[in-house]
């Protein structure tokens, strides 16, 4: 069960822990928080810490205060736990990234973020390693990666907005307890890509994290807008994007047709973002995407062609400031969907046509059903010819699969860590391939995922033919092609059978 929330970290940002707040300023305050949220957890100094250690027998614990620069006491219950580090351990545990707090408010913040992250990991951890799902999985990931990532750029924008009305000096305790925040939350989402990496389409490193969520120059009329844009808004798919993108779009629409005297402003800038990393991917290439966005695609030509063409120069007062930015948006899309469509391993019969042409294609649903039931499949007649590849049942309709098991195989090193998933996908597509796979891993492993892929109906029946597909599509470490006496015939693995088994289950 999913227990995990970030209901401290929101209180810091937007309730009762607002480190700017008045009330906060007051040293008895302080206190009183120390003792809600840290009771159980405080680190005291030396001479602090006395009458909390009075009560517990450290000799019997073979533990001396008065050599240490630091205890921790943790109480569960009547359990007691205390930890004690000696100076020359702490000096190998100063964090580079976060400098050492200056006040008795910055020490608060920082143990309590601390804290609450430290916890956080734990049940994250505990999910990663109890849930079974594949499916599961991905969500529970994706979902947890998305709400941090909404919790930063809130914080970031509550940074930036006190910044700009000087409410916020630069060394001061609330200027320390919203850094420790967002480089916390960072973390937290580096965490989760650690463990949960084979069921995430993509992993971005720390320095992208950071320059994707505060390095936004943000201008101070627009806070409040991207405030409301993120909790109106949350993209938290792409249809969500697409949907914003439209409201837009129907503005200009509305504008030009001289229905609206006045552009309502609408922040695009983050639901661009958004659709030109999604929509570019194979597995969103769906009728449902295309339909969704082609509503409003002439309106995009239309646009960009008239505006180039001086069509609006005269409609446009200097009031209308947005156009602009729209027209802006616009260009991006148009300039940058057909380059990106490039590098997508589209069907031959989507390759006779543009991205924008099909976009256009009123009939785009008869052809994704056509491209469905002239898939590569194994016909009666042919049964005694050798299958091109293996042909997965999903192929068409959840592709995204085989990228989680390409993932997976890389991880546990059973495939080379270079594998293309374009080649991947391939060996799946009843298509002839021309790069087999580089099996890294020993010939009993590739014999037992060829027979769980054929016992539990992951790919099509071949009708015995399946050690024939399998040295088509697979080669040995050294480049080599397999034979069918290396393989078939061959036991189950015992070292790595159960991750074998784990990796064809997210089929």
């Amino acid at each position: 069960m999913d227990n995990i929330d970030f209901s401290l970290y929101n209180s810091i940002i937007n309730g009762e822990l607002r480190p700017h707040t008045k009330r906060l300023s007051d040293p008895t305050t302080i206190e009183r928080l120390y003792n809600k949220y840290l009771a159980i957890y405080r680190v005291c100094s030396k001479d602090d810490a006395l009458d909390l250690l009075e009560s517990i027998n450290l000799e019997e614990l073979g533990l001396n205060p008065y050599d240490t620069a630091k205890a921790t006491i943790e109480i569960d219950g009547n359990k007691i736990n205390v930890t004690v580090e000696n100076e020359d351990e702490l000096d190998d545990l100063i964090d580079l990234d976060i400098p050492p707090p200056a006040d008795e408010k910055s020490s608060f913040y920082l143990e309590l973020i601390k804290k609450e992250n430290s916890k956080l990991e734990r049940g994250i951890t505990h999910y990663f390693n109890t849930c079974n799902s594949p499916d599961d999985l991905r969500f529970f990931a994706t979902k947890k990666i998305q709400q941090l990532k909404h919790l930063a750029t809130e914080a970031h924008i509550y940074h930036v907005k006190l910044k700009s009305k000087n409410q916020l000096p630069e060394n001061s305790a609330d200027t320390y307890a919203i850094n420790v925040l967002k480089e916390y939350l960072v973390r937290l989402i580096g965490h989760i890509q650690y463990l949960f990496y084979p069921y995430l389409p993509k992993v971005q490193p720390y320095e992208d994290l950071h320059l994707e969520l505060y390095n936004h120059k943000v201008g101070d009329a627009l806070l409040d807008q991207l405030k409301e844009l993120f909790h109106d808004t949350p993209l938290q798919s792409l249809p969500a994007a697409i949907t914003y993108i439209n409201k837009g779009l129907f503005q200009i629409e509305m504008f030009l047709h001289g229905s609206v005297k006045k552009l309502q402003f609408y922040n695009l800038t983050y639901a661009f973002d958004y659709f030109l990393k999604e929509f570019i991917k194979f597995e969103n290439y769906t009728t449902a995407n295309r339909k969704l966005f082609s509503k409003y695609w002439f309106i995009i030509r239309d646009l960009n062609h008239k505006y180039k063409n001086g069509y609006y120069n005269q409609a446009i007062d200097t009031t209308q400031q947005h156009f602009k930015q729209y027209i802006s948006y616009l260009n991006q899309l148009e300039e940058k969907l057909p380059e990106y469509y490039q590098h997508l391993d589209l069907t031959d019969e989507h390759k006779k046509h543009s991205i924008l042409d099909l976009i256009e294609d009123s009939e785009i649903a008869n052809t994704d059903k056509d491209t469905k039931n002239t898939s590569p499949q194994v016909s009666e007649n042919s049964a005694a010819q050798c299958p091109h590849s293996f042909t997965y049942i999903h192929y068409n309709t959840q592709p995204g699969n085989l990228t989680d098991i390409c993932n997976a195989l890389k991880k546990h090193k059973l495939i080379c860590a270079n594998t293309q998933l374009t080649s991947f996908k391939k060996i799946f597509s009843g298509t002839p391939i021309q790069t087999p796979i580089i099996w890294t891993g020993n010939a009993s492993d590739l014999y037992y995922f060829i027979t769980l892929l054929c016992k539990q109906k992951k790919v099509e029946d071949l009708k015995q033919k399946h050690w024939d597909v399998t040295i088509k599509c697979f080669v040995d470490q050294a480049g080599n092609a397999f034979t069918k006496s290396q393989i078939k015939g061959l036991k189950k693995p015992q070292t790595t059978a159960a991750i074998i088994e784990k990796a064809v289950n997210v089929l």
